[in-house]
């Protein structure tokens, strides 16, 4: 919704008008809560309009922009408790299809935090193992195989 906005003055009015509120949308916009505040209220002034914002994003399914807390694509604020914890937004963790109780991997990586689900761990993995792996092979099968050929030669040993 605000893509096509080349201003970010336009862009903040768009979003106050969908109904986000102030500090939604500075965070969303990545600036201040009071340039927001000031282009809100100078809108009002000037058209003599209130725009209704909310401390709620619009209902999922309008025709609003998707917030920061809903879009897990956008970089967010996520801030830190005095005892180290990180609590990611619902949006988030519902992108990253785990909830309340669910797990994430942590790790750093060229001067960032990354957070990863542990089934795209998985995939990952398994795409490095392809690269080394030919099609068809089955290494269960071969080591199978290996371990029969290994138990025949030391029988073979055993009765020598």
């Amino acid at each position: 919704m605000t893509a096509e906005l080349g201003t970010k003055s336009a862009k903040i009015r768009r979003l106050g008008q969908a109904g986000y509120s102030r500090q939604q949308i500075a965070d969303f916009l990545g600036i201040r809560y009071q340039h927001v505040r000031n282009v809100l209220v100078d809108e009002e002034r000037r058209t003599g309009a209130v725009l209704k914002t909310s401390p709620f994003p619009p209902e999922p399914g309008s025709s609003a922009v998707r917030g920061p807390a809903s879009d897990p694509h956008r970089a967010i604020r996520v801030d830190i408790g005095p005892d180290g914890e990180v609590r990611l937004p619902k949006g988030v963790l519902d992108a990253a299809g785990t909830g309340s109780g669910g797990y994430l991997l942590a790790r750093f990586d060229d001067d960032e935090i990354k957070l990863v689900t542990p089934e795209a761990t998985t995939r990952k993995i398994r795409a490095l193992v392809r690269k080394h792996i030919p099609e068809g092979v089955s290494l269960a099968d071969e080591m199978i195989e290996e371990r029969r050929r290994e138990f025949e030669r030391e029988e073979r040993e055993v009765r020598e």
